[in-house]
Formats: structure tokens, sequence, C-alpha cells
């Protein structure tokens, strides 16, 4: 679906949502992931001494072949031998070969892998959400849910509010705040998500539906609580309403509103409209940043180059392309230079209505995976800074044939520390 501008200024139209059926077959073996997806590394190596070695253990280890490998001596407790950061499995292996060549006092030396639970949810539309677990455009979620599911943060969702889905509502971090100002602005319980298609809670499914619950779908992080902040009557806003929303959402003052008692350390904002960055909406944006918050929007569904449209050409927003399910670029989406990174975009399956499910296709869909996996970062990792967690997600991403899609599609587990 996609609203038309109806001559009215200083509004922005909805970005594209389509409604075709859900996907009907199931799980494809892409499901199931390699043994490489699955190495949850391991931090420590098994090392033997004999009993001739004139030094102990701790002291029998060349610093030059650690050094090599970028790590450090954390601790020796027996034939234990700690690093100071995780390793892949087979790195950590060739660490402790090279080790062990280097010092013929070495009898033995092998890598102590680590094992992990292997969380599959048993939501029964699981099987339909291709874009979390496929290989070649899904975002490598199962794997990171043993390290996150994003607990403790609150994501705060700017869009056209929600509805009371039984698979969303558990995981609302309040009943959400109308910041429409001409509708009168103030805490609102009530289900306003019915004027564009139930958008709102789509997104807002996408990044924290009830998951592992035998109901629905999953989402990309169950572990944190959505924020339902409506900026939109029907299809459209005022940007100075969503700028306010910003600020509100991050925890800012906002006049005329009470307190936001749930900062979001995440926005998310599947919006688009056709103009240069506000000067009211960078300062939003800067000052939501400035407060440790992390902002992500989406490209905008023209299929033009991002820096036509607002939010995703402001300064310091993560930008967010739309991918297939081949990998390709969304023929809608917007792309070029201010993208920082692409993620599945067309035929999502999320929550909708009361109580829905549907596939829609948009850079709308596309965004909230990137605000769900900032969301499993910063769960770990909450001291990381907005700069810091858009440098992680350029840096893990997993490389694709899209040459104007930032640095390629969200990886969430190579995203997610500890470091793998």
């Amino acid at each position: 679906m996609s609203c038309r501008a109806k001559g009215l200024t200083a509004l922005f139209s909805f970005l594209l949502a389509s409604t075709a059926p859900a996907w009907a077959g199931g799980p494809s073996q892409d499901m199931w992931l390699s043994p490489q997806q699955m190495d949850a590394g391991t931090d420590q190596l098994i090392i033997t001494l004999s009993a001739k070695s004139p030094l102990p253990l701790a002291q029998s280890l060349d610093r030059t072949v650690l050094a090599r490998f970028g790590v450090k001596l954390k601790s020796v407790k027996g034939k234990r031998v700690r690093l100071n950061t995780v390793l892949p499995l087979d790195r950590a292996a060739q660490l402790a070969a090279e080790l062990k060549s280097a010092n013929r006092y070495l009898t033995k030396a092998w890598a102590d892998g680590r094992g992990t639970v292997s969380w599959v949810p048993n939501d029964p539309l699981w099987s339909q959400q291709w874009h979390y677990w496929e290989s070649t455009a899904g975002i490598n979620l199962p794997a990171a849910w043993n390290v996150s599911t994003g607990q403790g943060m609150v994501v705060a969702v700017i869009d056209t509010g929600y509805t009371a889905h039984p698979d969303l509502v558990p995981n609302l971090a309040l009943p959400g705040y109308n910041m429409v100002l001409h509708e009168g602005r103030r805490a609102d319980g009530l289900a306003w998500d019915g004027g564009c298609g139930s958008h709102g809670t789509h997104v807002a499914g996408t990044i924290a539906a009830a998951s592992h619950n035998a109901v629905g779908v999953a989402s990309v992080a169950p572990g944190a609580r959505v924020l339902p902040v409506r900026a939109l009557y029907g299809c459209y806003a005022y940007w100075s309403d969503v700028a306010d929303a910003v600020v509100w959402a991050s925890g800012g003052t906002v006049s005329g509103t009470t307190p936001n008692p749930t900062p979001a350390r995440v926005i998310n904002m599947s919006l688009q409209g056709y103009q240069a960055c506000s000067p009211d909406m960078q300062a939003a944006i800067d000052d939501a940043r400035a407060r440790g918050t992390v902002v992500v929007v989406a490209a905008g569904n023209a299929g033009i180059d991002a820096s036509a449209s607002m939010p995703a050409n402001c300064r310091g927003a993560i930008a967010v392309a739309a991918l297939t399910r081949s990998g390709q670029r969304a023929g809608f989406s917007n792309h070029g230079p201010l993208i920082t990174v692409a993620a599945p975009g067309d035929s999502v399956l999320s929550t909708v209505g009361t109580a829905d499910y549907q596939n829609y296709s948009g850079t709308s869909m596309a965004s909230p995976h990137v605000a769900g996996v900032v969301a499993l970062m910063l769960g770990m990792e909450p001291w990381m800074t907005p700069d810091l967690v858009a440098e992680r997600l350029r840096h893990t991403a997993k490389p694709i044939s899209c040459t104007d899609c930032g640095a390629g599609l969200v990886d969430a587990y190579r995203a997610t520390p500890p470091p793998h």
C-alpha cells in the first residue's frame, strides 16, 4: 500500500507495503545453520606441560605468538589457558598448535570449544519467516539468540501507533504516546493503528513480537520492549511532530508532554519524505544521539538515491535499504552512499490488526530488522555509542552483489558481541 500526497504541505508519504499472501512453503534446508555459522568460538585452550619444563605453564606460552593472533593471556588454571577474547574455533585451534610448536615442553594443545543452546522458536509461523534464517538474504538470527535477545532494551517505534495484538502487547514498554499535536498530545493506550494498514504494528512485530510462545511469529529482539509513539494520523504526519517524537522517545523534554519514563536506546522510523533534512529533524536526531540513542531509518521507496529522502538524508541516522529474498536490492528501495546496511524488505511476515499476520514489503520492513539487531548488540554491550554501533554494523555486514546498498546485508550473529 502507498499513500499519495493530497495537496497538504509539510507531509510525507508512507512506505510501500504489499499484502501478498504469506509464503506457504515449509522451511528450506537453509534454515539449518552450517557448523561454521553455529561456531560459538572459544576463549580457552587446553595445554599440557611436561614435568621437565623449567617454567610453569603461564610463563611457557610464547607472547609473540599470542600477539600475532591479537590476544593476551587472561588466566591459567591447571591446564586451562584463558584468553582475553573469543576466537573462531578454527583460529583458536591454530593458535594452540603454534603455541605448542614454539615450546618443546608443551606436550598437547587444543582449542576448548564451547557448546551453546540451540533456540529455534516454537512460534507456528516461524517457517515462513525466511528473512530471519535463510542463508541467501536472511539476517543469521538464530545463532545471535545464543548470545542476546535484546534483554532490557527499549526500542521506540515512531509510526502509526499499534493495535492490541496478542503477539505484541506482552513486549510493550508502555501503552504508548500520541505526539500528533492537532489531536492533543497524551499518553494513550487506545488501539490507534487503523489508518494505514497496521503499519506501525507490523514494524513493531518485526522488532520485538513475543517469541517462543507457541503463538504467531517470532521477532528479531524478543527480549526487548517496544515503545510505540504515534506521530502519524492515517498515513501522514508533520515533520515537526516526528521531530518532537524523536526527542521525547529518547528521553528529552518536549513542551506539553509528560516525561518518558522508559527512554529508548533505539528509535526506528520507517518513514519517508522527499526533501532535505529539516533543521528541527536534524536537531532532534542530534539530541537523541547525544543521549546515546541509536536512530535507525528506512531508506525510502522511490528507487532513487537516498540523499533525496528524509530522514535517511539526516546526519547520524542509520539508513537501511531493502533486499529481496534472492539477495538483490528491491526495485523500490532507495540506495546510494548514505546507506549504512541493507536488510530483508520483500514479503516480510509480521503482526497486523488485532490478531492477524501479513507479508508486507518496503524499506519500512527492512529498517526494523536493523533496529532489532541494534537492540541485540546493546543488550550485551549497553555502553556502545551510536557511532560505534554504526561502525560495527558496517564491519560485520555480509557482502552482497548490490554495490549501492551500504556495507551489505546486516548479520545479527556477527554484529552481536562477544566477537565471533
